[in-house]
């Protein structure tokens, strides 16, 4: 199988689906927002390169990404916003459960993904740059794991509303 990369890609996202169901062409545009930044996240964080910058630097990319993250929480259409637990009926038209489950589990997991960068501590500790007087390491530090608490608990919270029961998942109910 072979993956393509985000900047390969050259065409246009559709604007418009055969059944004129505008719902579904704009969940489909959250999600593909989601995938790229998921894609950007990673090579930010995860090459050879990336692992070898510096923690300010590593602490400007935290920021960078979260600010992103938020805004587009932030820009996400109401009716895509999720209520858990969530019944079928109160979906859009033309909207499943399991799109709304991949957005935002998308975005938790993004959240989780920058911020523990700064919660694992042998990223922490070896660097001399924690040791040195640089508020904005710690500051960022301290607001990590805050941020990296709340992605987790609500990944938490969204999964387990999806499985208390298997047999009749809550949002058929």
């Amino acid at each position: 199988m072979q993956i393509i990369d985000d900047d390969d890609i050259s065409c246009e996202l559709p604007s418009w689906t055969p059944d004129a169901n505008s719902n579904l062409v704009e969940c489909f545009q959250q999600i593909v927002k989601q995938a790229m930044l998921s894609s950007e996240i990673a090579r930010s964080f995860l090459t050879v390169k990336a692992r070898e910058k510096s923690l300010i630097d590593k602490v400007k990319l935290i920021e960078h990404f979260d600010t992103r993250l938020r805004t587009w929480l932030n820009d996400l259409p109401t009716i895509f916003k999720l209520d858990v637990p969530t019944k079928a009926e109160l979906l859009p038209r033309g909207i499943r459960i399991e799109h709304l489950l991949y957005l935002h589990l998308s975005y938790y997991g993004n959240m989780a993904a920058i911020h523990s960068v700064l919660g694992y501590p042998w990223n922490v500790t070896s660097d001399p740059e924690i040791d040195s007087d640089n508020s904005a390491i710690k500051e960022q530090v301290a607001s990590s794991d805050i941020a990296l608490t709340e992605a987790s608990k609500n990944i938490i919270l969204v999964t387990r509303s999806i499985s208390v029961d298997a047999s009749t998942p809550t949002w058929y109910a």
